[in-house]
């Protein structure tokens, strides 16, 4: 039998975090490669952390949700969620699933229209 002891069990969420940390970041470099490629290894953990926050304080629970609000983030820039329909989709009951809908659904000119990449300086942060 396996044996899980207390302060194993105290780590679990550190641990968890960096997984999801580096999964997302991986992600990104393979299928987002342009928008991450100027960045170095230390900048990408800060703005992965960054996404990662900014995704919680929207409703975003899953790895998959959150990886999706990253990516968008990443290629539009931190400020992508201000955009009406995008805040519309992400005040609802179901976040992760209305974004996912949003992004099959909505037209080229929204993506368009977002400003593109404005990510502060890691001094201003």
């Amino acid at each position: 039998m396996l044996r899980i002891r207390s302060g194993q069990l105290r780590l679990w969420p550190a641990f968890s975090e960096r997984l999801l940390e580096r999964r997302i970041a991986g992600h990104l470099g393979r299928h987002h490669a342009a928008a991450v490629a100027h960045l170095d290894d230390a900048e990408m953990r800060r703005r992965v952390g960054l996404a990662i926050r900014e995704a919680r304080s929207h409703g975003m629970t899953s790895p998959r949700g959150i990886g999706l609000f990253a990516a968008l983030m990443f290629e539009f820039g931190p400020e992508f969620h201000a955009a009406p329909e995008v805040a519309a989709a992400l005040r609802g009951p179901l976040p992760e699933r209305q974004l996912a809908e949003l992004i099959e659904a909505a037209p080229a000119a929204l993506w368009d229209a977002l400003p593109g990449s404005r990510w502060p300086s890691a001094e201003a942060v």
